[in-house]
């Protein structure tokens, strides 16, 4: 019983049909798990929202116990509406969390995602430093508050009890595998997201460890994202209505797993994905650096890393929109039958290309790649008494693909690849940003039918480990639609991409100073 992907097939071919596999991608605003049957037709579905705490400015947290009630419950009602025999579950996850843990597996903090950037000193002392080229080049990692490595400078600075009491410094993934298997362990690709990871020898730091004062028993032990977790725990088991057989495949994280299921592993091959926050990628055999530090380099699996540049700020700035300001349109989409975000693409699809002159800088969380700026904050230039709803929804929307195209300028100078663009994340639902992105980047976008890409990503991976699947690297997924550029618009974005480029650049030093303000709120 195996799945097979043969290219150029666009399709898995199940020889039992009754065959399934669970795909668990665990996000920064949700869970959802999704069972795969034959030919990766979607089985069933399940999605639930947690919430990121943000008591500061420069904070975000999130319970890592409600993030585990919100995993065990959308497997549960995946496997409950699942006919057929469950193979195995994959892990995707979100990259570049950390908490602190007990002897007895008790958080001793809250979890700290990839968007809280108190660490923004540590993080500004660490590129300061002499060596701070060798460990950029060794890990692959560009010093940034969002990364575990700033984080536990600013632990051990700020929380000494606590870094001096931890047993583990661990992530969410790593929690997870712990409750329901009793282990430490983490994939390479998670363990390469941290700036603790050597990503050429695959394996724990032991300079970096040093100057952190932090001993490898710590953390856990790096495997293979083709490793196989066996022996769930009966209780859990029952709370997932699973076997305590089943096996769990670690997996990888994110949106390194989005590369694996957009067909994507050939070299050059690039992706982009918007979900909550953003991202552009390119998969490379061997690890790569930039010589200027502006994108990253994290391992998927044997023989693949991945190359990228990554944004805080994708959907999560119509998120806030959505929660802050949004509550007439929660109100219409109740009775419209249509969801908040369709009712924001519909206001924003009646304003022109360029915004009628409304640019918005999407640093609502500060920005990563490609200037690593923590102090960015969110601006909109440009306003006046003509624009409507529509043109700050539109605004946003062309201002999240500005940072991406600035990333996508960078890997222009690092490689002469000029490949279509694969879509994933959820914005491939909105035709219109979809567009944006085409006419902003001058290049063809191709959307995949299978639109949650990390869960895929996990189960062809789970497969793959499992013996289910071979050939991983020639997978191709069914594509849904192609969308080209149009010339027009294409200059009527340039010449406001290089404004806002401006706009940035000018703002910097006022981003440091708004800053200090807020903090002193």
């Amino acid at each position: 019983m195996y799945w097979r992907a043969n290219a150029p097939s666009t399709r898995l071919t199940l020889k039992c049909t009754m065959d399934c596999v669970i795909g668990l991608d665990i996000g920064t605003t949700g869970a959802r798990a999704i069972s795969f049957g034959p030919e990766g037709r979607i089985l069933a579905e399940y999605y639930q929202e947690y919430p990121i705490y943000t008591a500061g400015p420069s904070h975000a947290e999130q319970d890592p116990e409600e993030i585990i009630r919100i995993v065990l419950n959308v497997v549960s009602n995946v496997t409950s509406a699942t006919r057929g025999d469950i193979q195995g579950v994959g892990i995707s996850s979100v990259l570049h969390s950390l908490m602190a843990v007990d002897k007895k597996d008790k958080p001793l903090t809250p979890l700290l995602i990839w968007a809280d950037t108190r660490a923004a000193d540590q993080s500004k002392r660490l590129r300061k430093e002499k060596g701070y080229k060798r460990i950029y080049s060794r890990t692959g990692c560009p010093s940034h508050p969002m990364y575990p490595l700033s984080k536990l400078l600013w632990i051990k600075e700020q929380m000494s009890e606590v870094f001096k009491k931890a047993h583990k410094f661990i992530s969410i993934k790593e929690y997870l595998v712990r409750k329901l298997f009793g282990v430490y362990k983490v994939d390479t690709c998670v363990a390469s997201g941290t700036g603790l990871f050597n990503i050429h020898n695959l394996s724990w730091d032991q300079k970096i460890l040093e100057m952190l004062g932090l001993e490898t028993g710590r953390l856990s032990e790096a495997v293979d994202g083709r490793t196989i977790l066996r022996g769930l725990r009966p209780e859990y088991a029952e709370n997932m209505g699973l076997s305590v057989d089943t096996p769990f495949v670690i997996g990888a994280g994110d949106g390194m797993l989005t590369n694996l299921a957009a067909g994507a592993l050939k070299p050059g091959t690039m992706v982009s994905t918007i979900g909550t926050s953003g991202a552009l990628r390119i998969t490379v055999k061997r690890p790569s650096v930039d010589p200027e530090g502006r994108i990253w380099c994290y391992h998927l699996m044997d023989g693949y890393w991945i190359l990228g540049g990554a944004i805080n700020n994708g959907g999560i700035v119509l998120r806030w929109l959505r929660d802050q300001l949004g509550e007439s349109d929660k109100q219409e989409a109740k009775r419209s039958g249509l969801g908040a975000y369709e009712l924001f693409d519909r206001y924003a699809s009646k304003v022109p290309p360029g915004s009628g002159g409304l640019i918005f800088l999407p640093f609502l969380t500060g920005e990563r790649s490609p200037n690593w700026n923590p102090n960015a904050r969110g601006t909109l230039f440009g306003l006046c008494l003509k624009h409507t709803k529509g043109h700050v929804i539109r605004a946003m929307m062309e201002g999240v693909i500005y940072r991406l195209y600035a990333i996508y300028r960078v890997f222009k100078q690092l490689t002469d690849e000029n490949t279509p663009i694969t879509a994933t994340g959820g914005y491939v639902k909105s035709l219109l940003w979809l567009g944006i992105q085409a006419d902003v980047f001058d290049r063809e976008i191709i959307v995949p039918k299978i639109h949650e890409a990390s869960a895929l990503g996990a189960a062809l991976l789970a497969m793959n480990a499992l013996g289910m699947l071979d050939n991983i690297e020639d997978f191709q997924p069914a594509i849904d639609r192609k969308i080209g550029p149009n010339a027009t618009n294409h200059e009527i974005y340039h010449r406001v991409y290089e404004l806002s480029e401006r706009l940035y650049q000018r703002l910097t030093g006022e981003f440091d100073e708004i800053v200090r303000i807020q903090n002193l709120a």
